[in-house]
């Protein structure tokens, strides 16, 4: 997000100062300050989510590799509201209005216009691939502390601490 940011920023910086001919009838210089703005307020999202997320206790940071992250996603989707505390329904409603947003034809901002059009769509995208990422990632931290999962039964696993080959103690 913070790359897209920059981007944004970069593209109304020379469209500000760079630009000589008017897009779809917008001075140039209109283009670029509103692409500045939009940047500006996209990087002080991006740096506030960083800093919040650097506050947070090492429980909730996320962890394993982009394709461990992507399987955990079903589980994750499964678990959400019922086992796993971290994500509400709620949020799984907002993922599924992002996809249908960028499926449809409909935008706020038309795709017809150079640059400013697309900002829409890359801009959820963008959100919508962090936040599964982000969430997946402390999902997968979440099942890693929670230990072995509770569909294997108490008596066919060893008590921890204990060699199998002892005896159960009395």
């Amino acid at each position: 997000m913070i790359l897209f940011g920059a981007v944004l920023v970069l593209a109304g910086l020379f469209s500000y100062f760079m630009g000589e001919t008017a897009v779809f009838g917008l001075e140039p210089d209109v283009v670029g300050l509103s692409l500045l703005v939009l940047g500006g307020v996209v990087l002080a999202v991006a740096v506030a989510r960083r800093v919040r997320a650097r506050r947070d206790s090492p429980e909730t940071e996320p962890i394993g590799g982009p394709v461990r992250r992507l399987r955990a996603v079903p589980r994750l989707i499964r678990s959400a509201g019922r086992e796993y505390p971290g994500m509400r329904r709620r949020h799984l409603a907002l993922w599924a209005l992002a996809v249908v947003y960028l499926i449809s034809p409909v935008d706020l901002i038309p795709a017809f216009l150079p640059i400013i059009g697309f900002t829409d769509d890359a801009a959820l995208l963008f959100w919508l691939l962090g936040d599964v990422s982000a969430h997946s990632g402390r999902f997968l931290n979440w099942e890693r502390r929670r230990g072995p999962s509770t569909e294997i039964s108490a008596g066919s696993r060893p008590e921890a601490g204990r060699d199998e080959s002892e005896p159960p103690a009395s």
